[in-house]
């Protein structure tokens, strides 16, 4: 098993197992009961050598989530086809608005198929339009692993990454311009001191991956 065949509400139930572990073998049980959707007490009267079997199913939560970014055009949840608004040019003033909002989150795990309802919409339709988004995010907790939740996550992050990387270089371009026409010494002074500025931030943007990371949310 892998984080690929975990969904994400199943992810989630684990996560608070783990927050809340007391000891070792309790723990496990907990676990199994979540991914084999039976009670601890099922887990109990298996015998010994089923059970100790079972906990190898367990082995691929000590490997780190490692997300790569991509994003398909599509994803079919049942029989409903979502189509994926690869490009963040491409959002909507509202879409952006939740993006940002839900990146943000202070529980960000609890918020991705939130996020993941901002990237894939229902085929045909328009961003909120003629359909509820919270029960998008709700099906898309339930049938779409973590795994791949994190790969789109980071795809368009890496994504808004660039964008704003690419700005803070036409900023900086378009100020070393202003500087070379400047005609008085204090105007080149004030220009130099923003531009100055504007290297400092693009340099601590990259040093910080941006304000919101998910490396920072894997590191939990």
């Amino acid at each position: 098993m892998t984080y690929y065949d975990l969904t994400i509400d199943k992810y989630l139930e684990i996560k608070e197992v783990l927050e809340n572990a007391t000891d070792d073998l309790s723990t496990q049980v907990a676990l199994l009961a979540v991914l084999n959707e039976c009670t601890e007490d099922d887990l109990l009267d298996l015998p010994l050598d089923e059970f100790k079997r079972k906990l190898a199913d367990l082995n691929f939560l000590s490997e780190p989530l490692n997300p790569k970014p991509q994003c398909p055009k599509t994803i079919t949840i049942g029989k409903e086809v979502f189509e994926s608004v690869r490009d963040i040019k491409q959002f909507t003033a509202g879409q952006y608005i939740d993006y940002q909002n839900l990146i943000k989150s202070d529980d960000f795990y609890s918020v991705i198929p939130n996020l993941l309802a901002c990237f894939f919409l229902p085929k045909g339709k328009d961003y909120g339009k003629d359909y509820d988004i919270m029960e998008v995010a709700e099906k898309i907790k339930k049938n779409i692993s973590i795994g791949f939740a994190l790969d789109v996550c980071f795809f368009f992050q890496m994504q808004s990454i660039r964008s704003i990387n690419s700005m803070l270089d036409s900023l900086v371009l378009m100020t070393k311009v202003q500087i070379f026409k400047a005609r008085d010494k204090e105007t080149k002074m004030k220009l130099k001191t923003a531009l100055s500025k504007i290297q400092e931030l693009r340099a601590s943007f990259n040093d910080g991956l941006g304000s919101t990371t998910l490396t920072q949310y894997l590191k939990h």
